[in-house]
């Protein structure tokens, strides 16, 4: 049994990483907590790490988590966030 649903685009971007540190809570216009956010790696940062989570924690904004800080804050992240209609 397939579970399908119809989704729209809410938001999509690149967020520039800042604050030198494992997460980022970024403001997204019009994201709700209940949106599902797709994201990956656009430019990795200087130190090794991995894009772990990207979740729309709360209204208007979106939580990056890497699974390393990036303390040189040169990662950037493009994302994608889905809303079930």
């Amino acid at each position: 049994e397939e579970n399908q649903q119809s989704v729209k685009l809410v938001a999509f971007g690149e967020q520039a990483w800042s604050g030198s540190g494992a997460s980022l809570a970024a403001a997204v216009s019009g994201v709700l907590a209940t949106d599902l956010v797709l994201a990956t790696l656009h430019t990795k940062g200087t130190e090794p790490s991995y894009l772990v989570s990207a979740v729309a924690s709360d209204t208007d904004e979106i939580t990056f988590t890497l699974d390393a800080a990036n303390t040189s804050d040169d990662a950037v992240v493009t994302y994608a966030v889905l809303r079930a209609v």
